[in-house]
């Protein structure tokens, strides 16, 4: 569960770091990623599993395109 909670706190992170993006695109797809994270310690919290999974599916998609909007930005990496 440790390692759980390290990711999401990473994922949060990254959004933060999204969000303050001057572009606009990036900017964007880092506001799903809070609201993914938040679904998923909700989920936890309530031992609902079947919504936990969902939410991961939500984060990757969210940090997906937060990281092809880096690849546009910045090229292939490493960022």
């Amino acid at each position: 569960m440790l390692k759980i909670l390290e990711n999401l706190a990473d994922t949060r992170k990254t959004a933060e770091h999204a969000l303050k993006s001057a572009d606009r695109i990036m900017s964007a797809h880092g506001r799903d990623l809070p609201d993914a994270v938040n679904a998923r310690e909700t989920a936890d919290l309530n031992g609902e599993q079947s919504t936990a999974v969902e939410a991961n599916l939500e984060i990757s998609k969210a940090a997906l395109k937060v990281a092809e909007a880096c690849a546009t930005l910045y090229g292939d990496g490493p960022w």
